[in-house]
């Protein structure tokens, strides 16, 4: 299949690897910060020959998503930029696909952990190989957030539970049943000791509507490709992060997102 049903919403039955690849294209036409020995051009060198539909993105397609990955990208570097600006030397990014931050905020004390399914890790090494990339800071892991233990996974891959770390979950949570985002949030809070931070987005039903049904809605307009799983009001979803630990900052309400105005995309940031 092309492209032609994606640029209409029509995705398919598709999984999170594909996903992960559309999310990495749009972000690759996005002109973003990068530190002083990062690589500025790292995304774009990532997505060469990706074809996640079978046929090249049709460039409309990567411009009509501009603006939710533009706000996404522009939360998430600065919240990293903030982390390694206050002395953070860790940042874990939970569901990372190719995300490209470790290549361009490349830092000698800073160690990126990047966490996401086994075959998005495979394939990322391989692309990271071919470009000749320095990886001499990451530490790729690969599991399945919705049923493996991120505590677990990051003992063996070397995290310092004694050093503060940032936690990221982008584009993420609403993928996760309920009991994996508790069980996640609640084992980044077990790695985090005192000045660790947590940025994620969540995808927030509006007050007043069933939000098993705007799941439901949500998942049949995109033909069952990557269903969400947890769509909720905004006030369940900082009970979730607030029931692990975290002490919930100023969660913001952004736009409106998937050809809908029942659900908003919010960018939540938390502390240890």
């Amino acid at each position: 299949m092309t492209d032609e049903r994606a640029k209409d919403g029509d995705f398919g039955a598709f999984g999170m690897p594909q996903i992960r690849q559309v999310a990495a294209l749009g972000r690759s036409i996005l002109n973003r910060p990068h530190t002083r020995e990062g690589d500025a051009e790292a995304q774009i060198a990532l997505v060469q020959g990706m074809q996640p539909f079978g046929g090249p993105i049709d460039p409309e397609m990567l411009e009509k998503m501009r603006p939710l990955t533009g706000f996404r990208s522009d939360f998430f570097d600065n919240e990293v930029l903030k982390a390694l600006a206050s002395g953070i030397t860790q940042v874990v990014n939970c569901g990372a696909g190719y995300d490209d931050r470790a290549l361009r905020f490349r830092d000698s004390a800073v160690t990126y952990f990047e966490l996401d399914l086994p075959e998005v890790i495979v394939d990322k090494n391989s692309r990271l190989e071919r470009m000749g990339a320095d990886v001499t800071q990451l530490r790729p892991i690969g599991l399945d957030l919705e049923v493996d233990d991120v505590a677990v996974a990051l003992t063996s891959a070397g995290h310092d539970l004694t050093a503060p770390t940032f936690f990221m979950c982008e584009q993420l949570n609403a993928t996760l049943s309920p009991w994996a985002n508790a069980r996640l949030l609640a084992s980044l809070f077990s790695r985090a000791r005192p000045g660790s931070r947590l940025a994620l987005t969540i995808e927030a039903s509006n007050e007043g509507l069933d939000p098993t049904q705007v799941r439901e809605r949500r998942n049949a307009f995109f033909g069952g490709s990557a269903p969400m799983k947890t769509i909720v009001p905004r006030a369940e979803w900082l009970g979730l992060v607030g029931d692990a630990g975290w002490r919930v900052e100023s969660p913001e309400s952004v736009l409106e997102v998937m050809h809908t105005h029942e659900i908003h995309t919010q960018a939540v940031t938390a502390t240890a």
